[in-house]
């Protein structure tokens, strides 16, 4: 059974769970070869399966009641759209409270996000800026 751990950006566990997977050839490639990278405001959300890590999404506060999330992975091969839904789902849920919870999305991602009340505020070729207005969650 999955699960998800929330570990914080400078954990001693987040490099034993994550790295092996973020420094991956694959992972990068699925991030366009574009590294990782945390910090102490960062909170990762990590998907476990027996113990492995399949999928994160970390969450960086950038101030001012809002927050960030950036970088973040799920397999192409094992349920990529169901992974990233289940970590939306956790993170909207901590984050209702929040002024704004910004994402930078892969486009081929965007669908995921928007079902979830992101809408897009910037577009690029690769990825898209989305917006959530949190106090509209846990309101509907």
């Amino acid at each position: 059974m999955d699960k998800i751990a929330k570990i914080p950006g400078e954990s001693p566990e987040l490099y034993t769970r994550v790295a092996p997977l973020a420094m991956s050839v694959s992972c990068l490639r699925e991030n366009n070869n574009y590294p990782y990278k945390t910090s102490g405001k960062h909170v990762w959300y990590v998907i476990l399966c027996r113990d492995r890590t399949t999928a994160f999404m970390p969450v960086e506060e950038i101030g001012g009641g809002k927050y960030k999330i950036d970088n973040y992975y799920a397999s192409a091969t094992e349920g990529r759209e169901r992974q990233l839904g289940r970590l939306v789902e956790e993170i909207l849920s901590d984050y209702k409270g929040t002024r704004i919870l910004f994402a930078v999305v892969q486009t081929r991602d965007l669908k995921v996000f928007a079902s979830y009340g992101f809408t897009v505020s910037r577009e690029w070729k690769r990825y898209v800026k989305m917006c959530f207005e949190g106090e509209a969650y846990g309101n509907s």
